[in-house]
């Protein structure tokens, strides 16, 4: 942006829109595509505006489908919403911050936690595939202009064995994906990278 500060998700969709073609997620399902993930993004966008939650909510994410739980995360920062993951809903930390909402895609949870709960299906990321993505309107969400905003919580059991709330912030991921180039500069060259790590822990 005009003023130096760095929006990482807006950053994914800079991206996206020059490499479309390329794989962004591999999962044991298959390849998707920058175009399609960020279709499916786009959509999920729209959904997610339509639930009119307060500015900067706080998003709980308990999604198994690994491609429906990186596109809610890249569409909560690109509404402005930190999220979090979980294992299962059952599991939320009240350690951290109150959640505003919860989403999940599992059946079995009989019931809802203390925050409002809704379930996610595939008909929040259902886009035509043949269209293109607009990448201008996704680029004028509000995202997160403030590098020390906190985007995103992850929980941390350091030594104790139990998880405490981690808050991330876009100078804070920035600086973590420099030193990991500055590490293994070869790795960062390819432009592919692999994670094995739960969405719960730093990714």
């Amino acid at each position: 942006s005009a003023s130096g500060q760095v929006d990482l998700a807006k950053l994914v969709v800079y991206s996206a829109r020059r490499f479309e073609a390329e794989p962004a997620i591999a999962f044991a399902g298959g390849v998707v595509t920058y175009k399609a993930l960020m279709g499916a993004t786009a959509a999920a966008v729209q959904v997610i505006e339509a639930l009119r939650l307060p500015p900067r909510s706080v998003v709980v994410l308990d999604v198994r489908n690994p491609v429906f739980h990186t596109v809610l995360i890249y569409a909560l920062a690109l509404c402005g919403h930190c999220s979090a993951s979980v294992g299962s809903v059952a599991g939320i930390e009240r350690a951290g911050p109150e959640p505003d909402l919860v989403l999940t895609d599992r059946d079995d949870v009989v019931t809802p936690p203390a925050p409002p709960l809704r379930r996610v299906d595939p008909r929040w990321f259902a886009h035509d595939e043949g269209a293109p993505v607009d990448y201008p309107a996704l680029l004028a969400k509000p995202g997160f202009s403030d590098p020390d905003a906190v985007m995103r919580l992850i929980y941390s059991s350091g030594t104790t064995g139990r998880p405490k709330c981690v808050g991330l912030t876009s100078r804070t991921l920035e600086l973590r994906i420099a030193r990991s180039e500055l590490q293994m500069p070869n790795r960062a060259a390819g432009g592919a990278q692999l994670n094995t790590q739960s969405f719960s822990t730093l990714m």
